[in-house]
């Protein structure tokens, strides 16, 4: 990927990226569907590399970073955010906002799609 700042040096280098798509062996395929449902999806699945949650506010914060708007991005972390936090309040988890705050909020959300 390169910007108008940096047309000839890339700006993302060494990344990895995962592509959702349908198969027997993905079963966390959601398939089309409504933000609202993407988000719980991704707020309660885990891949081979761990929750989808973290994959979602890592690479938006990585948008942020590089200066990369994408409404729907950022519109969807926020959904899943508020997914963790309505979690994390479901099981009167206290935490400060903050790294703790989303770190627990993910444990709830995890307890709560186990329960």
């Amino acid at each position: 990927m390169y910007t108008a700042d940096s047309p000839e040096q890339p700006v993302l280098m060494d990344v990895l990226v995962y592509i959702a798509t349908e198969s027997a062996s993905n079963v966390n395929w959601l398939g089309p569907a409504p933000l609202p449902a993407i988000a719980r999806q991704m707020a309660i699945s885990r891949g081979p590399s761990g929750p989808n949650h973290e994959y979602l506010l890592q690479l938006a914060a990585a948008m942020r970073q590089i200066k990369v708007v994408d409404p729907e991005l950022f519109e969807l972390e926020g959904m899943v955010k508020n997914l963790m936090v309505a979690a994390a309040s479901e099981l009167d988890i206290q935490q400060e906002p903050g790294e703790a705050a989303v770190a627990a909020a993910a444990a709830a959300v995890a307890a709560v799609a186990a329960a």
